[in-house]
């Protein structure tokens, strides 16, 4: 069973980050998916990572894929290390940010537009 949420998007200037969260596996042994993708002028990457410890790196050119590349994350060998570091400098050298910031930027600007729970602080005055 796969069963993959909504692309959530955010704009900054010419950068645009989209992700996804979703769900693999069996109803009853479900484990999580992610996919972040950026977006920088005619590059994009994607970093797809899930629970069962499966990462992979995407770069486009266009709609054109450039390079692929597949681990799994969880071995926590010298080798497994070793590609999560490159991809992580592929990623950031294709796209002009790295995966983490990109992250943390979508996830800044997320919770800036969620309305609070409590109302506005104007309501409190």
């Amino acid at each position: 069973m796969f069963r993959q949420g909504f692309w959530e998007t955010v704009t900054d200037g010419d950068l645009t980050i989209k992700k996804r969260q979703g769900v693999i596996g069996p109803d009853h042994d479900p484990y999580s998916m992610e996919t972040l993708q950026v977006i920088h002028g005619p590059h994009s990457a994607e970093w797809y990572s899930d629970g069962l410890g499966r990462d992979q790196l995407r770069l486009y050119e266009g709609d054109i894929l450039s390079r692929e590349v597949n681990w799994f994350s969880m071995s926590n060998d010298r080798e497994s290390r070793l590609t999560s570091f490159k991809c992580r400098l592929l990623f950031k050298q294709w796209v002009g940010i790295a995966s983490d910031d990109a992250d943390a930027k979508f996830e800044d600007v997320m919770a800036r537009s969620e309305p609070d729970p409590m109302g506005h602080p104007s309501m409190y005055e």
